[in-house]
């Protein structure tokens, strides 16, 4: 899980967050041969593709293309998909079925320690709620944005994987990819 704001930091900084993160994960024994499956909340519209297209040359991995009939890289969050993530990530916190590891943490910068992001995902956690739409008493989302960080980023990130998960392995579309990765594990098991 990572959520890295986009307007304080370049491309360039970006992408190298990104392939940091992935020599992270390929460092640890238990996702040294993983699959690594990219799920970019594609906003703005670009940014899936520019990613999809940094993470081409890394082995057994793919991003998710689930945005606009064209079908490219990123996954949309409208309030239907919101609503779904929210009522999944729900369903596993009330079932005691969600566990964050022991050096979870979404960036490695000086004075950022896994419990300080906990303190901030519990944060933003805590002011999600539904808010209306430009005004109107009908028309709500869900949003984080009205805590005291006016932030949702970690929130939004934490919710993602309960919802793609499931599409990820619901979907046709990625059964290539899930046979290439379990025929890959197979082998390196052998």
């Amino acid at each position: 899980m990572d959520a890295f704001r986009l307007e304080l930091g370049s491309r360039e900084l970006q992408n190298d967050h990104l392939m940091y993160c992935v020599r992270w994960l390929r460092s640890r024994p238990a996702y040294a041969h993983a699959g690594l499956v990219y799920v970019c909340e594609n906003l703005p519209g670009s940014r899936g593709s520019e990613l999809a297209y940094s993470m081409r040359n890394v082995p057994s991995s793919i991003t998710m293309s689930e945005f606009g009939s064209d079908r490219r890289p990123g996954v949309p969050k409208d309030i239907k998909i919101t609503d779904a993530m929210v009522l999944r990530t729900r369903n596993l916190l009330n079932t005691d079925s969600l566990h964050l590891a022991d050096d979870f943490t979404t960036y490695t910068a000086d004075g950022v320690t896994p419990e300080s992001m906990i303190d901030k995902l519990c944060d933003q956690f805590l002011a999600f709620q539904r808010a209306p739409i430009g005004g109107s008493s009908t028309n709500t989302h869900w949003t984080g944005k009205h805590g005291v960080s006016g932030r949702d980023d970690l929130a939004v990130a934490a919710l993602m994987p309960a919802y793609w998960s499931q599409t990820f392995y619901d979907s046709a579309d990625y059964a290539a990819f899930r046979k290439q990765i379990n025929d890959a594990i197979a082998y390196v098991h052998l």
